[in-house]
């Protein structure tokens, strides 16, 4: 491509000495930026003597070609065009005989083969606004320093790159900087915290590091490979045996790209606020999985803990799991994941709304009887009421929440002999949960940031 363009785009930056190369190229930059061009780095050679030649270009050098057909959306990742024009606009970076110093130095016409002349001074495209911000060598170059420092704490805060955009241009003059150079600094943070480690080695380590207990557990054929591992901060556990009375415990999905679900404990302090206690990344939700995590809860609780109450959804995994490991604890199931069941199974057998209503209004009745007495009450009245219409419906729930196992953990009756504070529902966990997924961008990440 011929770069005999005349667009009053020939001008050069002026020839100086500068004491280091990245020095050079901030500084042609810095001449650059309001004339809407940038340089880059092009290539590099050696003069011998240890001596350095660079090539300070245009970034809009490359001409990407696109041989194979364009990929859409679905079919993976696309071929994508560059924005670069084939710009042969550059200038010479010499370091001195006595290497102490680097001077810009300009570049001679050239005839090619074709006999075409290749004007090095002229560009062949118009210049860009003059913000930088279409150039991604001065965005890079512009975020470093304390603006990289500021990006590192925004990120470590929990904000996500969009919001730390907002903060970089708020408290930075002209800040350049775009999602996408945000996102690309955050993976540069976490290269950085590996140093070659994976990410076990690295969760590992930082847990004990800040005072962590841990109880990581390996495959038996596969000694590297982790196959749990518990984790709870010390105040937590203190805070646990002080308030212990009553326990939620549950698990949340898609955190991590290993599909281990995350296992959570929250207890409830004296101002009926919720605490973490612990939390366990397990390989599934087996009961074995599970009695292995509430071992490691039986744990931390001591001996001298008095039994209290576990709050749990249906699972019967759970439920095993709570009665092997705490047998003299009283398990409530989540009057939520009750309600919710009931919607599940009987919502759609109903004609109208206000049927409905009135339908989950006796249910909800019957399961905050008082005592047993308006207990059988209610339900007589309940089933004289839809047996008649909605016999299938009435049937799941007497045979799956009023049986004599369920009713005892699910109506108030039976739930208001033990001290659960007011707790008849885990919805506790799932705030917790929502915070934590909420600050995920993906779940295609490891546990290390899960």
């Amino acid at each position: 491509m011929s770069n005999t363009t005349n667009n009053n785009n020939s001008e050069l930056p002026p020839i100086k000495s500068y004491s280091t190369r990245e020095e050079a190229l901030d500084d042609v930059n810095k001449w650059a930026l309001p004339r809407g061009y940038a340089f880059t780095i092009r290539r590099s050679q050696s003069l011998g003597n240890e001596r350095t030649k660079l090539l300070f270009g245009c970034d809009l050098k490359a001409l990407k070609k696109v041989s194979a057909p364009m990929k859409e959306k679905g079919q993976g990742l696309r071929n994508k065009s560059s924005k670069g024009t084939g710009c042969n606009y550059s200038i010479l970076c010499v370091q001195s005989l006595n290497k102490n110093s680097w001077e810009i130095r300009y570049r001679e016409p050239w005839i090619d083969q074709s006999g075409t002349t290749i004007d090095y001074s002229c560009h062949n495209h118009p210049p860009s606004s003059g913000t930088g911000v279409e150039h991604p060598v001065l965005r890079r170059t512009q975020l470093k320093g304390e603006r990289r420092d500021a990006v590192e704490k925004q990120y470590n805060a929990g904000n996500k790159p969009r919001s730390i955009q907002s903060y970089l241009k708020t408290n930075f003059p002209r800040d350049l900087a775009v999602a996408q150079d945000i996102r690309n600094a955050v993976a540069e943070f976490k290269r950085s915290r590996k140093n070659g480690r994976n990410c076990t080695e690295v969760l590992l380590t930082e847990l004990e590091q800040k005072g962590w207990i841990s109880r990581p557990i390996w495959y038996e054929d596969e000694p590297n490979r982790l196959l749990s591992v518990f984790f709870a901060h010390p105040r937590s556990i203190e805070y646990l045996q002080l308030y212990c009375k009553v326990l939620i415990i549950d698990c949340t999905y898609n955190t991590n790209s290993g599909e281990m679900p995350l296992f959570e404990v929250i207890g409830i302090d004296a101002s009926s606020k919720s605490f973490c206690v612990s939390f366990e990344f397990l390989p599934g939700e087996t009961e074995g999985d599970l009695i292995q995590a509430l071992n490691h809860l039986n744990e931390m609780l001591g001996e001298d803990v008095r039994p209290g109450v576990i709050l749990t959804d249906k699972a019967e995994s759970i439920r095993s799991a709570v009665k092997a490991v705490f047998p003299e604890w009283k398990a409530l199931l989540c009057i939520w994941h009750a309600n919710k069941s009931v919607s599940e199974k009987c919502k759609g057998n109903f004609a109208t709304a206000e049927e409905w209503d009135e339908f989950m209004k006796g249910w909800t009745s019957i399961v905050s009887s008082p005592t047993v007495e308006i207990y059988l009450e209610k339900v007589k009245k309940f089933k004289a009421k839809w047996t008649p219409t909605h016999l299938e419906d009435y049937m799941y729930i007497e045979q799956n929440w009023l049986d004599s196992r369920n009713r005892a953990c699910i109506v108030s009756a039976w739930t208001n002999e033990y001290l659960h504070l007011g707790n008849t529902a885990t919805s506790r966990a799932e705030g917790i949960h929502a915070t934590i997924k909420r600050d995920i961008e993906t779940k295609n990440i490891d546990l290390l940031y899960a």
